[in-house]
């Protein structure tokens, strides 16, 4: 989609809300999944899941910082309209996501176990934890190419055609994790292969539309050091952000760990909830990245400061509708991953997803200045904001966590308060 021309407010949203259904989709279909292992397997096995998904997490947010700066290039190769080098711009960036994706599979193998113990892993989970971790780690090879390729075709204005490859994924894989459970009767390592399998199809569909797409010119391959060099630059604040953010959700797990399962279910099923909410404005925001690196490349610079004031009055209208579907919905979500009987886990499930209302709208303003700060190579300051903002929740963790675990999540508003004041102060660009 050539997002340089027609209506700013438009183009946005055509661009932007496939990004936003995808992104919800995606979460939503792993809500489902964690409700079918809660329902269908054991409070133990939910456990493991929600303990291995987190440093798996870690490595897929590396993959998908190089995904923003690559989507960035991309757009800016599109902007040129200069075919040659967009074939070979894209081949170059899936041949570097697929190799960093092998490094972090054999990292997360080697050092699976050590890094459970580490974060004080009940011992009753440990073993299953571990297998379940080594497991998708497996996938990691085809999964750095598959998030690679959407994220190339989000930044060609292809969202909705990522849009229907991440719901046939997401289908899927409830589909494959439900004949695992019944008829195979494979437990939950048949649902974690399940996911995997659902991310291979994701992979073969992109790589056949960005083929379709991108390979018009017909000359030799060659290879782009440059432009894995730019997405490295531009995705490295985000790879180091994201990096970052997720240690710092590591360390939060290992605090909570030691109150027990109960605590552990309710804390990752509102951290998944709320993670469905938070992708739904960062898939808008990816769409409003997606406006500013085409139109960069397009030296339109009058409709690059339009589109930042229309993206701030949407990007409100979508964080005051999601805030009061977290109001009124908070306990049913829970209800429906965990099941009725688990009283504790619902109750502080509930209670997360409400008092993390306010990080919706900080999350807004987060992104939409850092995805500005990027494109105009200031990675300084967004390290900087993500610094402060982990120094400040480790300097609350532990004496709010001393006082009551039902204050943690308040943690998470006060330092990301702080980081996007922060942030909010450079005018630079």
């Amino acid at each position: 989609m050539d997002l340089t021309i027609g209506s700013i407010r438009k183009k946005l949203i055509l661009c932007a809300l496939p990004l936003i259904l995808s992104s919800v989709l995606q979460q939503s279909f792993s809500m489902v999944d964690t409700m079918i292992i809660s329902h269908y397997c054991s409070a133990q096995a939910l456990s493991a899941v929600s303990l291995a998904s987190m440093p798996y997490s870690l490595l897929v947010v590396l993959l998908m910082g190089f995904g923003v700066g690559c989507s960035m290039v991309i757009g800016k190769v599109f902007g040129q309209k200069d075919w040659k080098l967009l074939k070979n711009a894209v081949v170059s960036l899936l041949l570097t996501g697929g190799g960093l994706g092998a490094i972090l599979a054999i990292a997360c193998i080697l050092f699976s176990r050590p890094y459970l113990i580490w974060t004080k892993t009940p011992a009753a989970i440990l073993d299953l934890t571990t297998a379940v971790l080594r497991t998708y780690a497996l996938g990691l090879f085809f999964y750095g190419f598959g998030l690679i390729a959407s994220a190339l075709l989000n930044g060609l204005g292809y969202s909705r055609q990522t849009l229907m490859i991440s719901a046939f994924s997401g289908i899927s894989n409830i589909v494959l994790d439900l004949i695992a459970v019944f008829y195979f009767k494979a437990g939950i390592m048949g649902c974690v292969i399940a996911s995997l399998m659902a991310q291979f199809y994701s992979l073969i569909h992109s790589l056949y539309l960005l083929h379709q797409i991108a390979f018009k010119d017909t000359s030799a391959f060659q290879f782009q050091k440059t432009m894995m060099l730019e997405s490295f630059q531009i995705g490295s604040t985000s790879m180091i952000q994201g990096a970052m953010q997720n240690l710092l959700g590591i360390l939060v797990q290992a605090v909570i760990n030691p109150f027990g399962i109960d605590y552990i279910n309710g804390y990752n099923t509102g951290l998944l909830i709320c993670s469905i909410f938070t992708m739904a404005i960062n898939g808008y925001c990816t769409g409003y990245a997606a406006m500013l690196s085409q139109n960069y490349g397009a030296q339109k610079t009058e409709r690059m400061q339009e589109a930042k004031k229309v993206s701030l009055q949407d990007g409100l209208i979508l964080c005051l509708f999601i805030s009061i579907v977290s109001f009124l919905f908070s306990k049913q979500l829970c209800v429906f991953i965990l099941t009725a009987s688990s009283e504790t886990s619902i109750q502080f499930g509930s209670f997360y997803i409400l008092s993390s209302i306010p990080s919706l709208f900080i999350n807004l303003y987060t992104q939409r200045i850092s995805h500005l700060l990027r494109l105009y190579h200031f990675n300084k300051q967004i390290i900087i904001a993500t610094l402060l903002t982990i120094f400040i929740k480790i300097a609350c963790l532990y004496p709010f966590a001393a006082v009551s675990i039902y204050l943690i999540p308040f943690t998470d508003i006060v330092s990301r308060l702080i980081g996007v004041v922060y942030l909010g102060k450079q005018r630079q660009f």
